[in-house]
């Protein structure tokens, strides 16, 4: 068993580089995850600083209790319709009333976000204190 005695010599020789390489890239995955599914700021950062300040125990807390796994669950077995509200309409925007330079603005502005922004507002002017006054 010559393999085996070398190996374990290795590695007792270099076992401060392998937690090191062990704590740096454990950090980086469990940091890169809290930042793609924790929706909340505040436990992101929380969690990442636990996560890059213990070596791997960090890790270890926020794989076993970090995620909410009941929540996911049921998202996965209850999937919600998407509700029927006044930001989500099958109609075409009619912003031909709007000055011809804002077409392409509304349009870009729809593309990002498909919310009728156009569709009944009006303007009503502002009455300030002197204009009661003058009246």
């Amino acid at each position: 068993m010559p393999i085996f005695e070398v190996l374990l010599e290795w590695v007792s020789f270099h076992w401060v580089t392998i937690i090191v390489v062990l704590h740096i890239g454990l950090s980086a995955v469990t940091s890169l995850h809290v930042l793609l599914f924790k929706e909340n700021e505040r436990t992101s950062l929380a969690w990442i600083g636990l996560v890059i300040f213990s070596p791997v125990l960090g890790s270890l807390f926020y794989w076993l209790f970090g995620i909410n796994r009941i929540r996911r669950i049921a998202k996965r077995e209850h999937p919600q319709t998407l509700k029927q509200d006044f930001r989500y309409k099958e109609d075409c925007i009619d912003f031909h009333c709007l000055p011809e330079n804002w077409h392409s603005s509304v349009i870009a502005g729809y593309a990002i976000h498909p919310v009728n922004y156009v569709d009944d507002n009006s303007i009503e002017p502002l009455l300030t204190a002197i204009m009661l006054i003058l009246r």
